[in-house]
């Protein structure tokens, strides 16, 4: 006999909406019948509650450290901590998410200038084993110049399960050096990965404009944070991505462009992906329902990230570009603060970066969504089977079907209603506090096993294990507009 069935007229698989129940064997889905055809030790009939997967967020940053104001940001990576401020730990931050219904996390393995790849993989794995609630793995991040023995392990690295690397093209802060990757180094790393199916992730914003607007500014004195987005540009934005495509096109290589905020952005990664380039966007609730002027709210800081807020017809076109698929994945870019250590700064060059929403990501993309006519299946893509597939993850992550995983979340339909920080299990401030909903995850279950059940959580410890990756098929190679022969590969 089964060990749990999992019933609902609603449940949401790549074909659609359907009436189904999900038969559970030990902590994966060993088939799927006809609704109350099937029986278990345990049937969890959920009426028309709708099941949707397990979330996927596919880019979170745990226990980085926290610049006060008046220091430099940390040349390179800021995780070179001397004032002791971190953020969230991933015990703390795998905990909120099991509670908003995201079961794995992909946080990152950072390699700046020392050691080898499997050297920081290792550590990353300390930091993570044992020690959280959700399933996990990461991106390998890379800083700074990249020697030939970092380009050779990469084949490696690719191969043993982490396919995955992310790059800079700005060093984000004035006055910070060595996070930054010159596309010198940035086309070899993408001829490194394109043979063995790897792929590049990266933050794109041009670093000679937002150096030379952050220097604008503290020259003027106009310096409050509410200026972000002149130093972080849309057009800032765009240059870089389109730089980026140019290269990842002559190399091969498949791209994953993250955190787009813009409509600039949008289309430029739509006119790539219209010419048959393999290239992905991502982009956070954050920038799909905040603009510029919630900066000018009480508490502005709250809502910022890197790169900054925009327009608000920019925040449309994120939901276009989810709605025909050219932004195919909703992440947070989560970096768990303090409400204190969030305020801590208010200007362009000392605002703390990163932002609470981890466990909010799930029922604001869900109600968001819906509100703009998406589909439960579109949005089951963008918050957990797309990151999968981009991940070497999928099918064992991300979709309901037979030798999935069975990490299911339960979302209850409710009239719209305002979200509360004192609901919530992830820090002592949301930037989502007053926003409303219209669904909200009840149960979420990792691995076949009820984790968290009306605002409880049902394990004593963390449970999380590392979600096992594979690269992917070596991308063809097709030319973007403009490229010209020179960009196919032998």
């Amino acid at each position: 006999m089964l060990d749990t069935v999992v019933r609902s007229t609603r449940v949401v698989t790549p074909d659609g909406v359907v009436a189904l129940d999900i038969g559970i064997q030990g902590e994966v889905i060993l088939c799927l019948a006809s609704h109350g055809t099937l029986g278990a030790t345990q049937v969890l009939d959920l009426g028309d509650k709708i099941v949707v997967p397990g979330g996927i967020d596919p880019h979170v940053h745990t226990s980085q450290p926290i610049t006060p104001p008046g220091l430099k940001p940390a040349a390179g990576s800021a995780h070179n901590c001397t004032h002791g401020l971190y953020s969230s730990s991933p015990t703390e931050v795998s905990r909120a998410a099991l509670f908003g219904g995201t079961t794995t996390l992909v946080d990152f393995a950072i390699w700046q200038q020392e050691g080898t790849l499997a050297d920081v993989l290792a550590v990353n794995e300390k930091k993570w084993a044992s020690l959280t609630y959700t399933d996990y793995s990461e991106h390998v991040m890379l800083l700074g110049d990249i020697p030939d023995a970092i380009l050779e392990e990469i084949p490696v690295i690719v191969r043993s399960g982490n396919p995955s690397f992310k790059m800079f093209t700005t060093n984000v802060f004035s006055g910070r050096t060595g996070r930054r990757v010159h596309y010198g180094y940035m086309l070899d790393v993408f001829k490194a990965l394109a043979p063995v199916g790897g792929m590049a992730a990266l933050h794109c914003e041009d670093d000679d404009l937002v150096v030379h607007a952050y220097d604008r500014h503290l020259a003027a004195g106009d310096v409050h944070f509410t200026k972000m987005p002149e130093v972080h540009t849309d057009l800032s934005e765009e240059l870089a991505i389109r730089q980026v495509l140019r290269l990842g096109a002559a190399a091969g290589c498949r791209l994953y462009i993250m955190h787009v905020s813009c409509e600039l952005g949008v289309d430029a990664i739509r006119e790539a992906r219209a010419a048959g380039q393999d290239v992905h966007g991502e982009t956070l609730h954050q920038y799909a329902l905040f603009s510029r002027e919630h900066y000018h709210r009480p508490n502005g800081q709250i809502y910022h990230t890197y790169p900054s807020l925009k327009e608000g017809h920019d925040c449309a076109s994120l939901w276009q570009g989810l709605s025909d698929g050219t932004i195919e994945t909703v992440a947070t870019d989560g970096v768990v603060t303090t409400f204190d250590q969030k305020m801590m700064g208010d200007r362009i060059d000392d605002v703390t970066g990163g932002s609470a929403g981890i466990e909010e990501r799930m029922a604001v993309t869900y109600s968001g969504g819906l509100n703009r006519g998406m589909s439960l299946t579109q949005l089951a893509e963008a918050t957990s089977t797309n990151a999968a597939k981009l991940l070497g993850m999928y099918p064992k992550k991300g979709v309901i079907l037979p030798g999935s995983d069975a990490d299911l979340v339960v979302l209850e339909s409710r009239a719209p209603a305002p979200l509360r920080t004192e609901d919530l299990h992830q820090t002592d401030y949301s930037p989502w506090e007053g926003h409303e909903v219209r669904l909200w995850p009840i149960i979420t279950m990792l691995r076949g096993k009820v984790v968290v059940s009306d605002g409880k959580l049902l394990v004593d410890s963390p449970t999380g294990v590392r979600a096992p990756r594979t690269a992917l098929p070596v991308p063809s190679v097709s030319a973007s507009p403009g490229l010209g022969e020179e960009s196919s590969v032998e």
